[in-house]
């Protein structure tokens, strides 16, 4: 089977000829493509498609808050578009969480087509230019583009003007972080955070979060030499005891030491 249907979200949007983020209708991109989105109740399940040769229906869980709603459809269309002749359902539960791994998977590339298409690289770049890699930016960006703040916060690592890196922590450790493209891989943060990180403390209190604020690198990474250097951690708490951290290298030299 040809996958004439496939298309990148950079493109669509040129051939949809979108140049604003308020632009950004993805029920209307839906129907484009051949696509009917509905809004209902959905038990354990943010999205599912059911599709046909050249028709399909996109149902989205309505209780959902607006920007999970958007990431769903996303996602859905994503399946829609590159995984035509391949799918009956699908039902992602997960649709606002990181892929765990960068591999071309079915679900790795939904969540990356959606990403792309709610936050396109040339329009979150123009907007993220030389902003702090802090939450204040993060909140800003996601009304901006109507996107989560776990979504917005990794395109902000990815194509922000400085290093930095996201994680994902809960009591039983670090469930997953995102580097952005000057933070060499071999940067991966700790298991726990150190006593000393925002993070812990969050962890520990009904503090749901604080301002930015400096702390000892080695309370985030176990690397030689840590300890001669500092951070900028933004934590913030989540549902069910987890905290969403960024953790920006203001001072850059630690990235060049091995």
């Amino acid at each position: 089977m040809r996958n004439d249907h496939r298309i990148r979200p950079d493109a669509l949007l040129r051939q949809l000829g979108i140049s604003r983020p308020e632009q950004i209708d993805l029920e209307a991109i839906a129907y484009h493509f051949g696509a009917h989105v509905k809004y209902q109740p959905l038990d354990g399940c943010a999205a599912r498609i059911i599709g046909t040769a050249n028709r399909a229906i996109i149902t989205v869980d309505a209780h959902s808050p607006e920007q999970r709603r958007r990431f769903s459809l996303g996602h859905e269309l994503g399946h829609w578009l590159w995984d035509r002749g391949s799918i009956a359902q699908l039902c992602d539960s997960a649709a606002l969480r990181v892929a765990r791994q960068r591999g071309d998977t079915r679900e790795a590339r939904a969540n990356r087509f959606a990403a792309e298409l709610l936050m396109p690289k040339s329009l979150f770049h123009t907007a993220a230019r030389g902003m702090p890699m802090t939450f204040e930016s993060v909140r800003y960006l996601a009304d901006m583009f109507r996107s989560s703040l776990t979504a917005t916060a990794i395109r902000l690592v990815e194509l922000g003007s400085y290093p930095a890196m996201v994680v994902f922590t809960t009591h039983q450790g670090r469930a997953w972080y995102w580097g952005g493209p000057d933070v060499p891989r071999y940067f991966v943060p700790r298991q726990f955070p150190g006593n000393g990180a925002v993070a812990h403390w969050l962890l520990r209190s009904d503090l749901s979060s604080s301002d930015p604020l400096e702390v000892d690198a080695d309370e985030w990474f176990d690397r030689p030499g840590a300890e001669d250097h500092v951070l900028l951690e933004d934590s913030m708490s989540g549902v069910n005891d987890t905290v969403l951290s960024l953790i920006w290298w203001k001072d850059e030299s630690m990235l060049h030491r091995r």
